[in-house]
């Protein structure tokens, strides 16, 4: 079957125990569900923000591509951003156990 249905269909997703399959990060009641965002929302503010968004914009690329030029092109924008100023910040702080410049 093709992603179509899958994204479309409530009782193969409950059969294939999404969480377990790795289709959803974590599965919660309602009256959990705004911990939880707020757990995930936690841990991404804690990324660099040119980073984050350098990740955002390979996850849009990256299924159009052959696995070997998506290989190559992850090295090439992993490599770029480790060098970068927010970078090189982020290892700097790590190292010295504190938070990022970019952290609240």
């Amino acid at each position: 079957m093709g992603g179509e249905f899958l994204l479309l269909s409530v009782d193969l997703v409950v059969e294939l125990e999404p969480e377990r399959e790795g289709l959803i990060n974590q599965a919660c009641t309602e009256e959990d569900l705004n911990t939880v965002v707020a757990a995930y929302t936690s841990d991404l503010m804690l990324g660099g923000p040119e980073a984050l968004a350098a990740t955002k914009k390979l996850a849009r690329q990256i299924p159009r591509m052959l696995p070997a030029d998506a290989y190559a092109l992850l090295a090439e924008l992993s490599a770029e951003r480790f060098q970068s100023p927010e970078g090189q910040e982020g290892i700097t702080a790590f190292r010295e156990k504190r938070p990022a410049a970019w952290v609240r």
